[in-house]
């Protein structure tokens, strides 16, 4: 398994369109973390692919905190897909 980074949205989509239901959330949506870009936080989104599968998406957002500190978020963790289910 590779963690690639991921800088096209319609390819996010891809990997999200393909997440069960019971597990998606809308903090997963590319639209999310650009809200987050909009209020000053570094966003990153990376795709866990297993070969040539797609099988989860990560949203990371970095929170700053006091004294130059920041912490890293991932709303609602990775979103596997069916493929990547049985991580």
């Amino acid at each position: 398994m590779n963690l690639e980074l991921c800088v096209d949205k319609i390819q996010w989509e891809q990997v999200i369109a393909h997440v069960p239901l019971r597990q998606l959330s809308f903090l997963h949506a590319w639209e999310w973390g650009e809200l987050q870009r909009a209020y000053g936080r570094t966003v990153y989104r990376f795709l866990v692919r297993d070969g040539q599968v797609d099988s989860a998406a990560v949203l990371c957002i970095v929170i700053p905190l006091p004294l130059g500190k920041s912490y890293v978020f991932s709303p609602h963790g990775p979103a596997c897909t069916a493929a990547g289910a049985d991580m």
